[in-house]
């Protein structure tokens, strides 16, 4: 690599990213070529997402602030909707960063953690039954006083995301994020919060997998820290202003209405659909409708991050322990497949101009796949 390389790809720190092969290396270049960097520090326009980053409570150092079940039933206090109140004070769940999983803030929960899970730092996951009951809120090992969550964390969650700091680019995703409810946060759990008027689209876009493997070719160790995920190449806003290729409207609504119903599945997240411009009830958790999903908006991110078909379908095949785990239980490398489908299936809409039909009926965001109304719990 030269210099200038390493200014196209790091133009922040100027490190050397990390590759397995000539051809991601490749690859990489051609993608930095044409997508900026998140946060580019010597641009004066160089964070048009408008992104902060912040981390809220370390474990240690903030473990004062931190009660338990037990302490806080101890002082009176009573559970509601997934917040203690005892007079007026009010205690918000502290969120870790192995109870989130993409387009999933409910992937962990400590409530039926088991001795083997505790010992070996996991948690159990709830059903697609548990998912399916859109009042339902992941339970955490400690609490924190709402007070002290809003002296650190002052901005509504509509457009917040949270995301795992110990990941591995050997692991079966590496950037795993996620929007988040507008609770307390531990240092592992690192948020972004973007000003931007396509805010709502960055969790999307960052739960790809053209997102990730960038990620992939940064990563050396075991923590995904600020400076690289300022350096993770990503479109800007702009890009999501224009019609869509493929048909459809601006590619923001196309890819929007489909991050809406992959993220809005329970009622503590509606702020992020209100920012999307929906204010009805959570969408209905179907799992094979969430694969379909998934697939159209990484294909539609393949196209918009400029990749033939040939390098999207490398970069799919370099989650080999994804690969792996769905060849054991479906038979063949499933999410690569229902991918370049849609990837093909939007190329020739292109091509053709005919207009990209989706697999999906209802289509994405339908009111007929959310919750009746009348689901809605007393604390949304």
């Amino acid at each position: 690599l030269s210099p200038e390389d390493l200014a196209l790809i790091n133009p922040n720190t100027r490190t050397a990213p990390i590759f397995r092969s000539r051809r991601d290396a490749e690859i990489t270049k051609s993608i930095f070529r044409r997508i900026p960097v998140l946060v580019n520090d010597a641009e004066p326009n160089g964070n048009p997402w408008g992104v902060e980053f912040s981390t809220m409570f370390h474990m240690t150092n903030d473990s004062h602030l931190f009660r338990t079940d037990d302490e806080l039933r101890a002082q009176g206090a009573s559970l509601v909707a997934n917040i203690w109140t005892c007079g007026r004070e009010r205690w918000l769940p502290l969120y870790e960063g192995k109870m989130i999983f993409l387009f999933d803030h409910r992937y962990g929960t400590y409530s039926g953690q088991t001795s083997a899970q505790a010992n070996q730092g996991t948690l159990p996951t709830p059903s697609d039954d548990d998912h399916a009951d859109a009042s339902q809120t992941m339970i955490p090992r400690y609490w924190v006083e709402e007070a002290e969550v809003r002296s650190r964390h002052r901005a509504a969650g509509s457009r917040i995301l949270g995301f795992r700091e110990i990941t591995s680019a050997v692991s079966e995703r590496t950037l795993v994020a996620c929007v988040v409810p507008d609770v307390a946060f531990n240092h592992k759990l690192p948020l972004i919060n973007s000003s931007s008027a396509q805010g709502g689209l960055l969790g999307a876009v960052l739960s790809s997998f053209a997102a990730d493997y960038i990620v992939r070719q940064k990563i050396g160790g075991t923590s995904l820290s600020f400076f690289i995920a300022k350096q993770i190449a990503v479109p800007p806003p702009s890009s999501f202003d224009t019609s869509a290729p493929w048909g459809g409207g601006s590619v923001a609504d196309w890819i929007g209405e489909r991050a809406l119903e992959l993220t809005y599945t329970a009622w503590d997240v509606q702020g992020f659909a209100r920012s999307l411009g929906y204010n009805g009830p959570p969408f209905k958790w179907d799992p094979e409708r969430r694969n379909l999903l998934r697939a159209e908006v990484d294909a539609a991110l393949f196209h918009l991050y400029g990749l033939g078909r040939q390098d999207a379908e490398h970069v799919l095949d370099s989650f080999p322990i994804l690969a792996s785990r769905e060849m054991g239980k479906f038979g063949e490398y499933r999410t690569k497949r229902l991918i370049l489908e849609r990837y093909d299936a939007l190329a020739q809409a292109t091509s053709t101009g005919t207009g990209y039909q989706t697999v999906l009926d209802p289509p994405p965001a339908d009111p007929r796949v959310a919750h009746p109304e009348s689901s809605r719990p007393s604390w949304a």
